[in-house]
Protein backbone atom coordinates (compact mmCIF):
# COMPACT_ATOMS: atom_id res chain seq x y z
CA UNK A 1 0.00 0.00 0.00
CA UNK A 2 1.35 3.24 -0.85
CA UNK A 3 1.84 6.23 1.50
CA UNK A 4 -0.69 8.10 -0.17
CA UNK A 5 -3.29 5.88 0.09
CA UNK A 6 -2.40 5.16 3.38
CA UNK A 7 -2.43 8.93 4.74
CA UNK A 8 -6.24 9.13 2.41
CA UNK A 9 -7.29 5.88 4.78
CA UNK A 10 -6.29 7.79 7.91
CA UNK A 11 -8.11 11.43 6.97
CA UNK A 12 -11.09 10.40 7.78
CA UNK A 13 -10.01 9.56 11.28
CA UNK A 14 -7.95 12.61 11.74
CA UNK A 15 -11.57 14.40 10.91
CA UNK A 16 -13.58 12.96 13.87
CA UNK A 17 -10.89 13.44 15.86
CA UNK A 18 -10.89 17.36 15.02
CA UNK A 19 -15.09 17.03 14.99
CA UNK A 20 -15.02 15.40 18.10
CA UNK A 21 -12.23 18.60 19.24
CA UNK A 22 -14.52 20.98 18.06
CA UNK A 23 -17.91 19.73 19.34
CA UNK A 24 -16.37 19.62 23.04
CA UNK A 25 -14.67 23.31 22.58
CA UNK A 26 -18.74 24.20 21.98
CA UNK A 27 -20.42 21.96 24.42
CA UNK A 28 -17.52 23.79 26.69
CA UNK A 29 -18.72 27.39 25.68
CA UNK A 30 -22.33 27.45 25.99
CA UNK A 31 -21.50 25.93 29.21
CA UNK A 32 -19.60 28.88 30.12
CA UNK A 33 -22.16 31.03 28.60
CA UNK A 34 -25.05 29.04 30.82
CA UNK A 35 -22.38 29.51 33.51
CA UNK A 36 -22.02 33.14 33.82
CA UNK A 37 -25.91 33.71 32.80
CA UNK A 38 -27.06 32.42 36.09
CA UNK A 39 -24.42 34.12 38.00
CA UNK A 40 -25.37 37.60 36.42
CA UNK A 41 -29.39 36.30 36.77
CA UNK A 42 -28.41 36.18 40.57
CA UNK A 43 -26.47 39.21 40.77
CA UNK A 44 -28.89 41.65 39.03
CA UNK A 45 -31.70 39.86 40.52
CA UNK A 46 -30.68 40.13 44.10
CA UNK A 47 -29.42 43.82 43.92
CA UNK A 48 -33.08 44.52 42.00
CA UNK A 49 -34.47 42.47 45.32
CA UNK A 50 -32.35 44.49 47.64
CA UNK A 51 -32.89 48.06 46.57
CA UNK A 52 -36.85 47.16 46.81
CA UNK A 53 -36.34 46.08 50.23
CA UNK A 54 -34.26 49.11 51.65
CA UNK A 55 -35.81 52.03 49.38
CA UNK A 56 -39.47 51.11 49.94
CA UNK A 57 -41.46 51.62 53.73
CA UNK A 58 -43.96 48.86 52.75
CA UNK A 59 -41.55 46.24 52.35
CA UNK A 60 -39.53 46.20 56.20
CA UNK A 61 -36.49 43.41 56.16
CA UNK A 62 -34.50 42.80 59.22
CA UNK A 63 -31.14 43.15 58.81
CA UNK A 64 -30.04 39.58 59.03
CA UNK A 65 -31.99 39.32 55.91
CA UNK A 66 -30.07 42.28 54.35
CA UNK A 67 -26.64 40.86 55.12
CA UNK A 68 -28.16 37.40 53.10
CA UNK A 69 -28.68 39.34 50.32
CA UNK A 70 -25.37 41.14 50.49
CA UNK A 71 -23.14 38.23 50.54
CA UNK A 72 -24.99 36.61 47.07
CA UNK A 73 -24.16 39.84 45.79
CA UNK A 74 -20.63 39.83 46.06
CA UNK A 75 -20.91 36.23 45.58
CA UNK A 76 -22.48 36.29 42.39
CA UNK A 77 -20.16 39.88 40.96
CA UNK A 78 -17.10 37.12 42.60
CA UNK A 79 -18.15 34.59 39.95
CA UNK A 80 -18.65 36.72 36.77
CA UNK A 81 -15.20 39.08 37.41
CA UNK A 82 -13.82 37.81 34.54
CA UNK A 83 -16.91 38.81 31.78
CA UNK A 84 -17.17 41.88 33.46
CA UNK A 85 -13.13 42.34 33.00
CA UNK A 86 -14.15 41.15 29.13
CA UNK A 87 -11.69 38.20 29.85
CA UNK A 88 -13.97 35.18 29.82
CA UNK A 89 -13.16 33.54 26.80
CA UNK A 90 -9.92 34.28 24.36
CA UNK A 91 -6.31 35.21 25.93
CA UNK A 92 -5.98 34.79 29.28
CA UNK A 93 -6.61 37.13 31.79
CA UNK A 94 -4.07 39.19 33.22
CA UNK A 95 -2.46 38.37 36.69
CA UNK A 96 -4.25 41.16 38.83
CA UNK A 97 -7.65 40.15 37.95
CA UNK A 98 -7.21 36.41 37.97
CA UNK A 99 -5.49 36.86 41.54
CA UNK A 100 -8.59 39.08 42.99
CA UNK A 101 -11.28 36.72 40.87
CA UNK A 102 -9.34 33.81 42.23
CA UNK A 103 -9.35 35.18 46.33
CA UNK A 104 -12.96 36.07 45.72
CA UNK A 105 -14.10 32.76 44.75
CA UNK A 106 -12.42 30.90 47.68
CA UNK A 107 -13.78 33.84 50.38
CA UNK A 108 -17.54 33.93 49.17
CA UNK A 109 -19.09 30.34 49.44
CA UNK A 110 -18.08 30.83 53.64
CA UNK A 111 -19.49 34.06 53.89
CA UNK A 112 -22.89 33.18 51.91
CA UNK A 113 -23.17 30.11 54.35
CA UNK A 114 -22.73 32.26 57.28
CA UNK A 115 -25.29 34.95 56.51
CA UNK A 116 -27.66 31.75 55.40
CA UNK A 117 -27.06 30.51 58.86
CA UNK A 118 -27.61 33.81 60.51
CA UNK A 119 -30.62 33.99 58.86
CA UNK A 120 -31.69 30.78 60.16
CA UNK A 121 -30.81 31.69 63.98
CA UNK A 122 -32.29 34.72 63.47
CA UNK A 123 -35.79 32.80 62.70
CA UNK A 124 -35.09 30.20 65.13
CA UNK A 125 -35.13 32.53 67.80
CA UNK A 126 -38.41 34.39 66.41
CA UNK A 127 -39.87 31.01 66.25
CA UNK A 128 -39.44 30.54 69.96
CA UNK A 129 -39.83 33.79 70.63
CA UNK A 130 -43.69 33.06 69.61
CA UNK A 131 -43.89 29.85 70.82
CA UNK A 132 -42.88 30.75 74.44
CA UNK A 133 -44.59 33.92 74.83
CA UNK A 134 -47.52 32.03 74.14
CA UNK A 135 -47.11 29.20 76.62
CA UNK A 136 -45.63 31.52 79.04
CA UNK A 137 -46.21 35.19 78.12
CA UNK A 138 -42.31 36.50 78.17
CA UNK A 139 -40.74 35.80 74.76
CA UNK A 140 -37.18 35.38 74.24
CA UNK A 141 -35.86 37.08 72.05
CA UNK A 142 -32.01 37.85 70.52
CA UNK A 143 -30.07 40.08 72.45
CA UNK A 144 -28.56 43.40 71.10
CA UNK A 145 -24.61 42.27 71.35
CA UNK A 146 -26.40 38.53 69.59
CA UNK A 147 -28.39 40.43 66.90
CA UNK A 148 -24.77 42.57 66.04
CA UNK A 149 -22.77 39.24 65.97
CA UNK A 150 -25.06 37.77 63.27
CA UNK A 151 -24.26 40.64 61.04
CA UNK A 152 -20.53 40.83 62.15
CA UNK A 153 -18.88 37.50 62.70
CA UNK A 154 -19.99 36.46 58.68
CA UNK A 155 -18.05 39.46 57.59
CA UNK A 156 -15.19 38.95 59.91
CA UNK A 157 -14.83 35.67 58.21
CA UNK A 158 -14.74 36.48 55.03
CA UNK A 159 -12.01 38.96 55.48
CA UNK A 160 -10.34 36.58 57.14
CA UNK A 161 -10.18 34.53 54.62
CA UNK A 162 -9.70 37.36 51.60
CA UNK A 163 -6.38 38.28 53.44
CA UNK A 164 -5.07 34.57 53.64
CA UNK A 165 -5.85 34.17 50.21
CA UNK A 166 -4.48 37.12 48.99
CA UNK A 167 -1.50 36.16 50.65
CA UNK A 168 -1.04 32.82 49.14
CA UNK A 169 -1.83 34.22 45.52
CA UNK A 170 0.87 37.15 45.87
CA UNK A 171 3.72 34.58 47.18
CA UNK A 172 2.70 32.16 44.72
CA UNK A 173 1.69 34.17 41.69
CA UNK A 174 2.74 30.95 39.38
CA UNK A 175 -0.50 28.95 40.87
CA UNK A 176 -3.04 31.50 40.09
CA UNK A 177 -4.55 30.30 36.65
CA UNK A 178 -7.78 29.97 34.91
CA UNK A 179 -9.44 26.83 35.24
CA UNK A 180 -9.59 24.29 32.14
CA UNK A 181 -13.34 24.81 31.96
CA UNK A 182 -12.69 28.95 31.37
CA UNK A 183 -15.08 29.62 33.85
CA UNK A 184 -13.28 31.47 36.47
CA UNK A 185 -10.10 31.70 37.88
CA UNK A 186 -8.58 29.78 40.79
CA UNK A 187 -5.29 28.75 42.25
CA UNK A 188 -3.72 25.73 41.50
CA UNK A 189 -2.89 24.87 44.90
CA UNK A 190 -5.75 22.60 46.17
CA UNK A 191 -5.33 24.14 50.04
CA UNK A 192 -7.27 27.04 49.70
CA UNK A 193 -10.50 25.63 48.19
CA UNK A 194 -10.41 22.39 50.50
CA UNK A 195 -10.02 25.22 53.61
CA UNK A 196 -13.22 26.86 51.95
CA UNK A 197 -15.20 23.62 51.23
CA UNK A 198 -14.36 22.66 54.87
CA UNK A 199 -15.64 26.01 55.90
CA UNK A 200 -18.71 25.55 54.03
CA UNK A 201 -19.73 21.93 55.46
CA UNK A 202 -18.74 23.21 58.39
CA UNK A 203 -21.17 26.05 58.90
CA UNK A 204 -24.26 24.51 56.71
CA UNK A 205 -24.33 21.13 58.82
CA UNK A 206 -25.13 22.81 62.17
CA UNK A 207 -27.60 25.12 59.89
CA UNK A 208 -29.98 22.18 58.31
CA UNK A 209 -29.61 20.92 62.06
CA UNK A 210 -30.91 24.27 63.18
CA UNK A 211 -33.38 24.06 59.96
CA UNK A 212 -34.96 21.18 61.41
CA UNK A 213 -35.24 22.06 65.15
CA UNK A 214 -37.44 25.44 62.91
CA UNK A 215 -39.68 22.95 61.62
CA UNK A 216 -40.41 20.90 64.54
CA UNK A 217 -41.31 24.36 66.51
CA UNK A 218 -43.51 25.12 63.32
CA UNK A 219 -45.40 21.19 63.78
CA UNK A 220 -46.03 21.48 67.19
CA UNK A 221 -47.37 24.78 67.50
CA UNK A 222 -49.23 25.40 63.69
CA UNK A 223 -52.10 26.36 65.27
CA UNK A 224 -50.42 29.59 66.24
CA UNK A 225 -48.35 30.14 62.97
CA UNK A 226 -51.03 29.49 60.67
CA UNK A 227 -52.93 32.61 61.33
CA UNK A 228 -50.31 34.63 60.74
CA UNK A 229 -50.16 33.89 57.17
CA UNK A 230 -47.31 36.14 56.39
CA UNK A 231 -44.79 35.10 59.06
CA UNK A 232 -45.54 31.67 58.02
CA UNK A 233 -44.77 32.13 54.42
CA UNK A 234 -41.35 33.64 55.12
CA UNK A 235 -40.42 30.80 57.82
CA UNK A 236 -41.22 28.18 54.77
CA UNK A 237 -39.17 30.21 52.42
CA UNK A 238 -36.37 30.30 54.32
CA UNK A 239 -37.02 26.59 55.08
CA UNK A 240 -37.17 26.04 51.13
CA UNK A 241 -34.19 27.98 50.71
CA UNK A 242 -32.23 25.88 53.37
CA UNK A 243 -33.09 22.62 52.06
CA UNK A 244 -30.20 23.38 49.30
CA UNK A 245 -27.90 23.60 52.32
CA UNK A 246 -28.20 19.81 51.85
CA UNK A 247 -26.85 20.15 48.35
CA UNK A 248 -24.36 22.27 49.73
CA UNK A 249 -22.79 20.29 52.39
CA UNK A 250 -22.79 17.33 49.44
CA UNK A 251 -20.94 19.58 46.94
CA UNK A 252 -18.58 20.66 49.51
CA UNK A 253 -17.57 16.88 50.15
CA UNK A 254 -17.24 16.31 46.67
CA UNK A 255 -15.16 19.54 46.16
CA UNK A 256 -12.94 18.38 49.54
CA UNK A 257 -11.93 14.90 48.08
CA UNK A 258 -11.53 15.50 44.25
CA UNK A 259 -9.00 17.50 42.20
CA UNK A 260 -11.60 17.46 39.12
CA UNK A 261 -15.03 18.10 38.91
CA UNK A 262 -15.75 19.49 35.72
CA UNK A 263 -17.71 22.28 34.53
CA UNK A 264 -21.37 20.50 34.48
CA UNK A 265 -21.30 20.61 38.46
CA UNK A 266 -20.23 24.67 38.35
CA UNK A 267 -23.46 24.77 35.75
CA UNK A 268 -25.42 23.14 38.52
CA UNK A 269 -24.51 24.92 41.34
CA UNK A 270 -25.12 28.06 39.91
CA UNK A 271 -28.39 27.49 39.95
CA UNK A 272 -28.14 28.02 44.20
CA UNK A 273 -28.37 32.14 43.52
CA UNK A 274 -31.08 31.77 40.99
CA UNK A 275 -32.68 29.89 44.17
CA UNK A 276 -31.92 32.72 46.60
CA UNK A 277 -33.37 35.22 44.00
CA UNK A 278 -36.84 33.16 43.18
CA UNK A 279 -37.19 32.14 46.88
CA UNK A 280 -36.58 35.70 48.62
CA UNK A 281 -37.90 38.39 45.40
CA UNK A 282 -41.30 36.64 44.95
CA UNK A 283 -42.42 37.71 48.20
CA UNK A 284 -45.94 39.55 48.02
CA UNK A 285 -44.89 42.68 49.10
CA UNK A 286 -42.02 42.86 47.18
CA UNK A 287 -43.88 42.60 43.98
CA UNK A 288 -46.42 44.97 45.32
CA UNK A 289 -44.07 47.20 45.03
CA UNK A 290 -43.49 47.11 41.34
CA UNK A 291 -47.15 47.10 40.57
CA UNK A 292 -47.46 50.73 39.97
CA UNK A 293 -51.16 50.44 38.57
CA UNK A 294 -52.78 49.73 41.98
CA UNK A 295 -53.15 51.84 44.97
CA UNK A 296 -50.41 50.98 47.44
CA UNK A 297 -51.45 50.86 51.40
CA UNK A 298 -50.45 54.05 53.61
CA UNK A 299 -49.49 51.99 56.15
CA UNK A 300 -45.76 49.16 55.92
CA UNK A 301 -46.98 45.78 54.99
CA UNK A 302 -47.01 43.23 57.37
CA UNK A 303 -46.96 40.32 55.21
CA UNK A 304 -43.45 39.21 57.20
CA UNK A 305 -44.11 40.38 60.48
CA UNK A 306 -44.54 38.39 63.43
CA UNK A 307 -46.45 39.56 66.36
CA UNK A 308 -46.20 36.99 69.43
CA UNK A 309 -48.97 37.01 71.31
CA UNK A 310 -49.09 39.09 75.01
CA UNK A 311 -50.71 38.74 77.81
CA UNK A 312 -49.80 42.74 78.75
CA UNK A 313 -51.54 45.18 76.23
CA UNK A 314 -48.90 47.51 76.66
CA UNK A 315 -46.81 45.02 74.87
CA UNK A 316 -48.96 44.70 71.97
CA UNK A 317 -46.95 46.91 69.76
CA UNK A 318 -44.07 44.71 69.94
CA UNK A 319 -43.31 43.58 66.32
CA UNK A 320 -40.69 41.09 65.06
CA UNK A 321 -39.88 41.58 61.63
CA UNK A 322 -38.01 38.57 60.13
CA UNK A 323 -38.47 39.31 56.52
Amino acid sequence: MSISQGMYELSPLFARQLTNSDDDEGNSLQLIHVFISFHLFGFFGTIIMLLTACFSRTTPRHPTWISFAISWIISTFSYSLLFLGGHLTGSEPGYPLCLVQGVMIYSAPPLTAATTCALVIQIWFLVRSVATSTSSGKGHILSSMWSASLLIIPYLLYVTIVVAMLVVGIQTPSTVQRVSSGMYCNFANRIPGRISTFLVASIMIPTVFLEIQVCMALRRNWNLFKSQKGSLSMILRVVIFTLFGFFAIAASILFFFTVHHGPQLNVVISLIPIAAVLVFATQGDLIRVWMFWRKRPDDANTEDVVRPPSPDPRKSESILVIG
